[in-house]
């Protein structure tokens, strides 16, 4: 029998338990998008072990345990003493180029637990990607923007429909009507999609091959006229109407603005208190609840009408801002 490592331990600790023939694995050059099995024999000596669950570094693993004769052993089952096996893990590398380095962490009762077992891979594309990330430029989320991409492969292929999306983010040119070495697709980043500031992510594509296509995303939502927070004001708890977070900000980049009307819809006797930050360009915007306000949750939209004034030209606009919290009275607290 060849040597066998304790997951943790020393001494006669580590000659007993759950026992791995190897603690490391380096799987070489792969493709990305490469679903690859990973195994790892192991044995168990002197006292039985339960494994609970396992923890890994990416969201990307499918595990298994099964004994040499081909049963399976369920998280929670005990694993005999003698039993000798394999550790089975499906490692997905789809969306990662370069060396990819992953790790389990087994988690349960007796010797040898835990167990950290760690494998790489150095993932080279299948497809080639150009751009090789899509950058968007910065601009409000009223504009709608669109970049074209161009995907090729080392033999035809076609694309088909989309694996993975990222929010705010349409694709159009699917799917690939004949397969070629070379695709063209557009990306579009929708208008009114996405709150302001930074996203990245990426949108995968199932094609008629083994591998996805995988394409990197960057943009920010950047609007001449903001507020922060954009879409969504949370309250959290409001003790006898008063509200304690950070207020409402509003401005403009370029230009001035002018708030024209604010109204509150969705909670009776609710209302908002304006302060000016910097004449006509920022302002801070205070909600004030009624003190009677009934325990519960609390949830209302704020609506506001703008002018904003830029390069001799003036638009009105309309935001809606939607609050959410739960509203508690220190008289209730103080009689529980």
């Amino acid at each position: 029998m060849l040597g066998l490592f304790a997951g943790c331990g020393s001494g006669a600790e580590a000659a007993a338990g759950l026992l791995f023939e190897e603690l490391r694995q380096d799987l070489g050059v792969m493709t990305s998008g490469e679903q690859r099995e990973v195994r790892f024999a192991f044995e168990v000596q002197g006292a039985p072990v339960v494994i609970h669950r396992f923890e890994a570094s990416c969201g990307c693993i499918e595990l298994e345990l099964l004994g040499e004769g081909g049963q399976r052993f369920d998280f929670g089952q005990q694993i005999p003493e003698g039993t000798r096996g394999e550790l089975r893990a499906l490692w997905d590398t789809s969306g990662f180029l370069g060396v990819r380095k992953s790790q389990l962490r087994l988690l349960g009762e007796g010797p040898g637990l835990p167990a950290t077992l760690h494998f790489q891979g150095e993932l080279e594309p299948w497809f080639e990607i150009e751009p090789a990330v899509v950058r968007f430029e910065t601009a409000g989320s009223e504009q709608e923007l669109s970049a074209e991409v161009v995907v090729r492969g080392p033999e035809p292929f076609r694309l088909l429909d989309i694996l993975a999306g990222l929010a705010g983010v349409r694709v159009e040119g699917l799917p690939s009507a004949e397969p070629a070495l070379e695709q063209r697709l557009r990306l579009v980043r929708e208008a009114g999609m996405a709150e302001e500031g930074r996203r990245a992510g990426f949108v995968q594509l199932r094609t008629d091959q083994e591998y996805a296509a995988t394409i990197p995303i960057e943009f920010t939502v950047e609007s001449l006229v903001y507020t922060r927070p954009a879409l969504k004001y949370l309250l959290r708890e409001v003790v006898d109407g008063r509200v304690e977070v950070d207020p409402l900000e509003l401005g403009a980049r370029e230009g001035e603005l002018e708030l024209r009307d604010v109204q509150v819809e969705g909670v009776a006797g609710a209302a908002v208190k304006v302060e000016t930050l910097e004449e006509g360009r920022r302002y801070a915007l205070r909600l004030v609840l009624p003190p009677d306000l009934a325990s519960g949750p609390v949830r209302g939209t704020i609506h506001l009408l703008l002018a904003h004034r830029n390069a001799g030209r003036e638009s009105l606009l309309q935001r809606e801002i939607q609050f959410f919290g739960l509203a508690t009275s220190s008289t209730n607290s103080e009689s529980q």
